[in-house]
């Protein structure tokens, strides 16, 4: 077996002192691996679109179902805007007909 040059190795490992990777600065590079990283997702989930299509198979609900389903959107919206809603009498957009005091 040959004896490993250990000087070699390390000079080789060494860090180089040019900035640019194959004549492309680093800023650069980054943002073109970027985009291509963003390409890549946008043609997968175009091929997923077509391969996976959506099913079109929902059953209509009763009128039962339908009304539960609004009750609970409606006490959901209710219990957002109690929690997130800005507090104190709201401003009216002042007109010529009304007098905001």
């Amino acid at each position: 077996m040959a004896p490993i040059n250990f000087l070699e190795t390390v000079h080789s490992l060494a860090k180089r002192g040019d900035d640019n990777i194959a004549g492309i600065p680093k800023g650069l590079l980054v943002v073109l691996i970027m985009l291509a990283g963003g390409a890549l997702v946008v043609v997968i989930y175009g091929l997923a679109r077509f391969m996976f299509p959506e099913k079109e198979n929902m059953k209509p609900v009763g009128p039962e179902q339908a009304d539960y389903m609004r009750e609970v959107r409606v006490r959901s919206l209710n219990n957002l805007m109690a929690d997130y809603a800005p507090r104190g009498p709201y401003r009216q957009r002042q007109s010529n007909h009304s007098v905001v005091k």
